[in-house]
């Protein structure tokens, strides 16, 4: 794990086995690199009694990601780059840039509503991973899931009481990364 050409966010857990061949004196230790930095090799954990490996890796960029995983054994010897006994690599791609920017719309700017106002905003995309949901924010009250749409109308069990209050929305991508909406709006409720 991972598979070639997943897409992930702002980490990817690689897993894998690791052996040495009949004849060998087994696997010590296993590092995992990006080929396109190979000066910078991070220690997996690694279990010698199973053969696995595991390690975080993070990820700062948008695009693919190649890891490679390479055992050493017992003598100090490690996997070549190439040939029957090479290491192994993956290419994954890789999304850690939150939704579009967008703005809140309404209600805005002090204006009078009922106790069940409904919000708008503009839709925003995102990609590769695509737009998860938004949340809608307003002061002093919990965080709300508005789903997909660009609208939310609060229910009887979120009616609002009098009083003065800001919101704003914030999108979030499959991926979990997020982006609030650019401003923050203000209305009452009477």
């Amino acid at each position: 794990k991972p598979g070639a050409d997943e897409l992930y966010g702002t980490f990817v857990e690689v897993l894998g086995t690791a052996e040495d061949g009949p004849k060998g004196t087994g696997v010590d230790r296993v590092q995992v690199f990006d080929p396109a930095h190979p000066d910078v090799q991070e220690e997996a954990d690694f279990d010698p009694a199973t053969g696995t490996f595991a390690i975080t890796w993070p990820i700062v960029a948008d695009g693919t990601l190649t890891l490679c995983g390479r055992g050493w054994d017992k003598e100090g010897n490690a996997n070549p780059a190439t040939g029957p006994q090479a290491y192994p690599c993956v290419t994954i791609r890789t999304d850690v840039s939150p939704p579009l920017p967008f703005q809140a719309l309404s209600p805005s700017a002090d204006a009078w509503v009922g106790a069940r106002p409904t919000f708008t905003w503009e839709a925003t995309t995102d990609s590769p991973a695509g737009l998860g949901n938004y949340f809608l924010q307003i002061t002093g009250q919990d965080e709300i899931d508005a789903g997909t749409g660009t609208s939310y109308e609060l229910d009887d069990a979120q009616s609002l009481a009098d009083g003065s209050y800001t919101w704003t929305a914030q999108a979030v991508d499959k991926l979990g990364n997020s982006r609030p909406a650019a401003n923050t709006l203000s209305f009452r409720v009477d």
